[in-house]
C-alpha cells in the first residue's frame, strides 16, 4: 500500500531516487517517518508513504529481485481503500469461471475471502515466491506506484506493455484507423460516429444552451445541500 505526498509535504523533506529499488532496505532509516497510521510504520519513499517493513523492507525489493512475470499475467493495480476487495472478487470470479463457474457450490469465494484469492505481489514475495505455482492466468494484486514496479512487470516485452496499449487504444489512433473512418456497422451505423473529437466542451457542438441550462438546473438539484458547484463551461 502507498499514499500519494501531498505537493507541500514532498517539498519538505522529500527524498530522491538514489539507488536500485532492490536495494532500498540501506536506506529505510533515514527515509521519513510517519506513524499515524497504525498498525503501519509510513516511510516517504519516491513521492510515496509506504509501509516500512511488509512493503518497502521486504516487498519491493523481492519484487524486483525475483518475481518473474508471464505474459498471461493480470495485475490488478489500485489505492488503498478504493475498492480493492471487489476488485478482487470480480476479476477472479470473471478470469476463473471456465474452472470455477459462480455457480458452484466449491467456487473459491465461497470458502475463502478475495484476498485469499487473489494475493499482493508485494506481500505474497514476502514468504518465498508462492506464485510460481499459481496456473495461468494469475490474476496478481498491487498497491505499489507504478513508478516502484520493476521493469519486467511494466516494460512488457515484446510490446505487451502499458505504453502500447495505450497507443493502440488511444482516441487518436482508433478514430485515424481505415477501418473506423470507412464503411459501416450491421445496423447502417457509420463506424465514424461511434469516435468524437476527444476533447473537453464538444458538448457545445451538439447541444443547443436550453438543452445545456436544463442539463445544470438538474444537477444543481440534484447536488443541493452537498456543497458541491461545478463552474459552466459554456
Amino acid at each position: 500500500m502507498a499514499f500519494r505526498q501531498s505537493e507541500d509535504d514532498a517539498q519538505e523533506g522529500a527524498t530522491p531516487v538514489t539507488m536500485h529499488h532492490a536495494n532500498v532496505a540501506k536506506i529505510i532509516p533515514s527515509l521519513p517517518l510517519e506513524i499515524r497510521w497504525p498498525p503501519f510504520r509510513l516511510r516517504h519513499y519516491a513521492g510515496f508513504w509506504v509501509p516500512e517493513v511488509t512493503t518497502l523492507k521486504i516487498g519491493v525489493p523481492n519484487v524486483h529481485s525475483r518475481f518473474q512475470p508471464r505474459p498471461t499475467d493480470v495485475f490488478l493495480a489500485s489505492y488503498p481503500k478504493s475498492g480493492t476487495t471487489w476488485l478482487k472478487a470480480l476479476a477472479f470470479a470473471t478470469l476463473k469461471r471456465s474452472t470455477h463457474p459462480p455457480c458452484d457450490d466449491d467456487h473459491p469465494l465461497r470458502h475463502c475471502g478475495p484476498h485469499d484469492c487473489v494475493k499482493f505481489l508485494e506481500i505474497g514475495m514476502n514468504t518465498g515466491n508462492e506464485f510460481d505455482a499459481l496456473p495461468p492466468p494469475r490474476v496478481l494484486a498491487t498497491h505499489l506506484p507504478y513508478s516502484l514496479l520493476p521493469n519486467s512487470i511494466t516494460g512488457g516485452g515484446g510490446g505487451r506493455g502499458c505504453g502500447a496499449i495505450v497507443e493502440l487504444c488511444s482516441l487518436a489512433k482508433l478514430r485515424d484507423m481505415e477501418v473506423n473512418r470507412n464503411g459501416s456497422t450491421r445496423m447502417g451505423i457509420k463506424n465514424e460516429s461511434f469516435f468524437r473529437m476527444g476533447v473537453a466542451g464538444d458538448w457545445s457542438n451538439h447541444m443547443t444552451p436550453e438543452m445545456a441550462q436544463r442539463l445544470d438546473k438538474i444537477v444543481e438539484d440534484a447536488l443541493q445541500g452537498t456543497g458541491f458547484t461545478f463552474a459552466s463551461t459554456a
